[in-house]
């Protein structure tokens, strides 16, 4: 133990060899029956009946967990490779260890990220992952990024391409939309210029200022005079035509 703690290999290496072989005679302890009732599972429990022969520790029956057993102390809980094992979740805890004793073991609890970090700082530090390869790792996490990466841009790509056939698209549709103004207006223009010329003429045709109001007026005035001689003529006509209907109408008696 004394030659352990001061770092001395071969007699840990010993220790290491020492356990593997008390463990290749070590028994697989299991509960008393299971043999018999398949509904107990395959594990340890302690006996507790008062007559149980595995309790009572007699020859021809299973035996039991007991001291002579166990790991030689200096080694227990070793890992294979022969590192103290130490559950690890920051970088704060692994400068904490010594690379030459210390083995790391990475909590479950880690995200991919976190566990790539570790993995790349055990690396660089000299330290030993006991639960997972760290090489392997760090080479799967590095290809599922570049992939992610590649994808992505990927994607950008597409996304560039279809935002600049939209563009076109619009750029078309608003110089359509231009042409059809244009062409409105000129039409609307020539529309205006026409009916303006007209206008003109009509104008021209017309007389201008007050002398033409005046013989406007005169005219209209003539116009109404021979209307009103016309019906007084009329009406005098039908007053002698009536006189003489009573005339002759007299004279017939």
């Amino acid at each position: 133990m004394k030659d352990v703690k001061q770092g001395n290999e071969e007699r840990r290496r010993e220790l290491l060899d020492q356990r593997v072989k008390e463990k290749r005679r070590k028994p697989r302890f299991l509960m008393q029956d299971t043999h018999k009732k398949p509904k107990l599972k395959l594990k340890w429990r302690m006996p507790r009946g008062m007559d149980s022969k595995i309790r009572l520790g007699l020859k021809g029956y299973r035996g039991k967990p007991s001291q002579g057993y166990g790991s030689p102390a200096a080694v227990r809980h070793h890992s294979r490779s022969g590192f103290v094992q130490n559950l690890v979740a920051t970088k704060k805890a692994i400068d904490a260890l010594d690379p030459k004793t210390d083995g790391i073991i990475l909590q479950r609890t880690l995200s991919k990220l976190q566990r790539y970090n570790l993995c790349r700082y055990c690396q660089e530090s000299g330290f030993t992952i006991i639960n997972i390869d760290a090489v392997a790792y760090i080479k799967a996490f590095e290809e599922e990024q570049k992939k992610k990466k590649d994808l992505k841009q990927q994607k950008e790509a597409e996304k560039q391409k279809k935002d600049a056939l939209k563009k076109e698209a619009e750029k078309k549709v608003a110089a359509e939309k231009k042409v059809a103004a244009e062409k409105k207006e000129a039409e609307k223009k020539a529309a205006a210029e026409k009916k303006g010329t007209a206008t003109g003429e009509a104008a021209k045709d017309a007389p201008h200022g007050l002398a033409g109001a005046k013989a406007k007026k005169e005219e209209n005035g003539s116009a109404s005079e021979d209307t009103l001689s016309q019906m007084k003529k009329e009406k005098k006509e039908k007053k002698e035509k009536k006189e003489m209907d009573k005339f002759l109408i007299k004279k017939g008696q």
